[in-house]
């Protein structure tokens, strides 16, 4: 029969696959051919299919007379949904991250839903071909037009606002690309180029070459992180590694003014020294912010120190005289009266 020339996944995870003009249902078990009432096999052959909350959308064509159409199986027939007017010379269709189904035909884009077809780009005097459509789960998504050549580029929108096209971007072919969970949409083009827009702005991450040579798929995990697939292997770049990260309190704070650090890697927390007294992180991420000892005002702490038995030193070169000690739930001061 030959290799699938469609793949998709219902809602509960099983497969469909179109193989040789006919569409078969399975999974990890094997697979079986799929039929439905009101489909004339013999008559169509199916070129893609992608399920959706009202059925599954096949596109097929006629073995005689070749006409192509889109077709709806729904729980008790088949009922033809091909846009109006459309010869359907051009057809490609994608799985919507919303369980809805985009269809590329040569009027447009146009996405399925409750309502019937919306049109998000076209109509033109040319033919459309749209061979890459990619969108993440809030609805953000974006298409790479290769055709007509007068609108050839790469257009972006989401469920609230209008299409944005960026026609320099689109100068060479993409061939892979990705939006990702934080709205981001990368793209990564024939001539192992990757692009980045975010906030309005493209821009190049600076990947070095032999990381995105002969990229053909990107993927975002659940942890955010994009996966390159090329000919040379699997590339992770990890956006959730968070190696530094700022901890700062709102501006203007003196706790801001650090002037030591003291780490403790048995607890896993750390203490600051600051101008605004003694801070304290803890392993839990809790926060806590001592400024005074025993009803004296700290101040600017400017040393830490952490003695033998675990006690926990603190001093000022000003603020205050003499250090404080913190040991079996308790301050302790220590200065010229103390000896």
């Amino acid at each position: 029969l030959g290799p699938p020339t469609s793949l998709a996944a219902d809602p509960s995870g099983t497969i469909v696959a179109v193989v040789g003009g006919r569409t078969f249902t399975g999974g990890t078990g094997g697979f079986s051919p799929l039929s439905h009432p009101g489909w004339e096999t013999d008559r169509y052959r199916v070129t893609g299919a992608e399920p959706s909350p009202l059925g599954l959308v096949v596109a097929a064509q006629e073995r005689e007379s070749g006409r192509r159409g889109i077709f709806l199986w729904e729980e008790d027939g088949v009922r033809e949904i091909t846009p109006r007017g459309d010869s359907l010379s051009i057809v490609r269709s994608w799985a919507s991250e919303d369980g809805w189904v985009w269809l590329n035909s040569e009027s447009g884009l146009r996405k399925l839903g409750v309502e019937g077809w919306r049109v998000v780009v076209g109509p033109s005097s040319g033919s459309y071909l749209i061979p890459a459509l990619w969108e993440n789960k809030a609805g953000r998504a974006f298409a790479f037009i290769r055709m007509p050549v007068e609108e050839r580029g790469v257009v972006s929108w989401d469920e609230t606002s209008s299409l944005t096209r960026a026609p320099k971007e689109g100068e060479n072919n993409v061939v892979s690309g990705a939006v990702t969970s934080e709205g981001q949409t990368v793209v990564v083009y024939e001539s192992e180029e990757v692009r980045v827009l975010q906030d309005g702005f493209w821009t190049s991450p600076g990947i070095p070459s032999d990381r995105v040579s002969g990229i053909h798929f990107v993927y975002e995990d659940s942890f955010g992180d994009l996966w390159f697939a090329s000919s040379r292997g699997l590339h992770l770049f990890r956006k959730s590694l968070r190696r530094w990260s700022a901890l700062q309190f709102p501006f203007p704070d003196s706790r801001n003014r650090v002037n030591d650090i003291l780490a403790l890697p048995d607890e896993g927390d750390f203490w600051l020294a600051t101008d605004g007294g003694l801070v304290q992180h803890s392993s839990a991420g809790g926060v806590e912010t001592i400024s005074r000892i025993g009803g004296e005002e700290l101040g600017a702490v400017t040393g830490l120190a952490r003695d033998s038995t675990g006690g926990l030193w603190l001093s000022s070169g000003a603020a205050f005289e003499g250090a404080f000690r913190w040991a079996s739930g308790r301050w302790e001061r220590f200065g010229a009266a103390e000896g």
